[in-house]
C-alpha cells in the first residue's frame, strides 16, 4: 500500500509540475508578446517622430526657398528698373546727339 501511495504522490507531483510548467510557459509567451508589442509601439513612435521632423524640415526649407524667390524677384525688379532708366537715358542722349548733329549740319 505504501508503494501505491508513493506512486500516487509521485504522479500527483509530476502532474503538478507539468501544470506549473504549462503555466510558466504561458506566462513567458505572454511576456514575449508584450515585449514585442512594446517594441512595435516604440518603432511606430520613432517612425512618426521622424516623419514629423522631416515634415518640419521640409516646411523650413520651403519657407527659405520662398524667401529666396521673393528676394530674387525684388532684385530682378530693381535690375529691370535700372535697365529701363539706363535705356531711357541712352535714348535721350541719342536724341540729343541726333538733334545736335542735325543742327550742325544745317549751319
Amino acid at each position: 500500500m505504501e508503494v501505491s501511495s508513493t506512486k500516487d504522490e509521485l504522479e500527483a507531483a509530476v502532474s503538478a509540475a507539468a501544470l506549473e510548467r504549462e503555466r510558466l510557459e504561458k506566462l513567458r509567451n505572454e511576456e514575449i508578446a508584450a515585449a514585442g508589442e512594446r517594441h512595435r509601439a516604440e518603432v511606430e513612435a520613432t517612425k512618426e517622430e521622424a516623419q514629423r521632423q522631416h515634415e518640419a524640415e521640409m516646411e523650413a526649407l520651403k519657407g527659405q526657398m520662398q524667401h529666396r524667390i521673393e528676394q530674387n524677384q525684388k532684385q530682378l525688379a530693381l535690375m529691370s528698373e535700372e535697365h529701363a532708366v539706363k535705356t531711357s537715358k541712352l535714348e535721350d542722349e541719342s536724341a540729343d546727339a541726333k538733334t545736335q548733329h542735325e543742327s550742325e549740319m544745317t549751319k
